[in-house]
């Protein structure tokens, strides 16, 4: 056997495990997957206490539709 290509072997299948060690560091340090937190509660705006504010105007009542006569 060629001895560049064993040094050469050797280097990249070390490069290799290390890349793996390292990867397997990265997710054990991870943070550990679990549901996210709930989106935070909104909160009403406060109610006026009628300095100033217009009241809303309210829309008229809806006229009935008299019924058609059958014949």
């Amino acid at each position: 056997m060629n001895i560049k290509r064993l040094i050469v072997t050797t280097a990249s299948a070390a490069a290799m495990g290390l890349a793996t060690f390292a990867g397997a560091q990265g997710l054990a340090n991870a943070d550990p997957i679990g549901p996210p937190p709930p989106p935070p509660i909104p909160q009403a705006p406060p109610i006026p206490d009628g300095n100033g504010v217009p009241p809303i105007p309210q829309a008229p009542p809806i006229p009935q539709i008299p019924a058609i006569p059958q014949p």
